[in-house]
């Protein structure tokens, strides 16, 4: 038995996950992250505050929670840990294969949560970054929702689901929407201009005798031929809901 200051001691099966290719069992061994593969539909887009703050506490406090694969390797929980664990050459990895019936605990022996700030940082650093780091994709939701009726269900209201999928219709590519349209020119609307100065007011008082038009001080600039005043309220868009 151990005493009660003695570490917890396991057994840590090897790193082997199961994949299964054409009715075949194909052994798969993780060595490192290279081996991991992120989740393709992953509906978290992240933050670049929540994504820098994640990377600066594995820096800081090193690797605290678990990911979570599923049996070929892909990641199910923990996309942009195992994105930033990345970028900061955090590569080791050590696999714990499960069925979800065992409830796997990742403990520091580096760690005293009573005694260490670091600790205490890590526990608020936790919360903090998995509410900064979320950023709903749409776009994933509404494909996953489209693939799977009732998948989402119960974990969003109707309401917040609601107004989920219709922000993915809104346009956040202009240029994305104009792709396939037929070629399209821009008829020149500002025509031949010329810049005309007048030594004097008379000069000017004349001048807008010849074309026919009113000169102004707040004047700034005219059309010859005048031409007629567009009224911009016809092109006001109108709720007809």
């Amino acid at each position: 038995m151990n005493s009660a200051n003695e570490p917890i001691k396991s057994v840590v099966p090897p790193a082997r996950i199961l994949v299964v290719d054409d009715n075949d069992l194909v052994a798969k061994t993780i060595k490192g992250i290279a081996d991991i593969t992120p989740d393709p539909m992953n509906s978290n887009r992240g933050t670049e505050r929540g994504h820098a703050m994640l990377e600066e506490s594995l820096r800081e406090f090193g690797a605290g929670r678990s990911i979570l694969l599923d049996k070929h390797g892909v990641v199910i929980c923990g996309n942009k840990t195992l994105e930033s664990a990345a970028n900061i050459g955090l590569d080791d990895v050590l696999v714990v294969q499960t069925d979800g019936h065992t409830l796997v605990a990742v403990q520091r022996t580096d760690l005293d949560l009573e005694k260490d700030s670091k600790a205490k940082r890590l526990a608020i650093a936790d919360n903090r970054i998995g509410e900064l780091d979320l950023s709903w994709d749409p776009s994933i939701l509404a494909q996953l929702q489209a693939e799977e009726a009732g998948l989402l269900e119960g974990l969003f209201r109707d309401d917040e689901l609601a107004r989920l999928l219709q922000s993915a219709e809104c346009v956040t590519d202009p240029m994305q929407e104009w792709r396939g349209m037929p070629e399209f020119e821009q008829e020149d609307q500002l025509g031949y201009q010329l810049t005309v100065h007048f030594k004097t007011l008379q000069d000017k008082q004349e001048f807008a005798g010849v074309i026919g038009q009113s000169l102004t001080e707040k004047t700034r600039y005219i059309w010859f031929p005048e031409q007629q005043s567009r009224d911009v309220k016809s092109y006001q868009c109108k709720d007809e809901s």
